[in-house]
């Protein structure tokens, strides 16, 4: 279940930060890496960007320190056609999270908090990677284990 490209609903997700309330929330595997998931917990609907940025899929704003996936309702990015209802937004600085798969796996999977909604379309991850992959601040570690993984999705794309 915590593979990456997964999208799942995660019940009474605990952010693991002092003061942070859990809560349901939307979030997309995005790496792993040995026994760890790199996750990307999602913001719908309460996070807005400037007008100026509207459109636009990967939002780099350097004055502003804004760097952000964005996914717009009704758009299709899963396999089996899931999309979010409402403005769907990964924000790369401070948002990527490392956890255990194992730790997961028994604090969501095991108890049914855990629901597998459907899997990223090719397309959609390797636009997704590279976004992340553009952020100054994603570690280099992540950024390394992004490059092979891009390479690969976009030579199947150009194939």
């Amino acid at each position: 279940m915590f593979s990456p490209r997964n999208i799942l609903l995660i019940k009474d997700f605990d952010f693991e930060r002092e003061g942070a309330e859990s809560k349901d929330k939307f979030m997309i595997v995005i790496l792993q890496t040995s026994e760890d998931a790199i996750i990307a917990p999602l913001t719908t609907s309460v996070d807005y960007i400037p007008e100026i940025h509207k459109g636009k899929r990967c939002v780099h704003d350097e004055p502003s320190r804004l760097h952000c996936y964005c996914i717009p309702k009704t758009f299709a990015v899963g396999k089996s056609g899931f999309f979010f209802l409402k403005d769907t937004y990964i924000q790369v600085l401070g948002n990527l999270t490392k956890r255990s798969i194992t730790h997961l796996t028994k604090k969501y999977q095991e108890t049914g908090a855990a629901l597998l909604l459907d899997e990223l379309t090719d397309a959609e991850y390797c636009n997704l990677l590279y976004c992340i992959y553009k952020s100054q601040f994603v570690p280099r570690g992540i950024r390394n284990a992004m490059e092979p993984i891009i390479q690969e999705l976009e030579q199947r794309r150009t194939s």
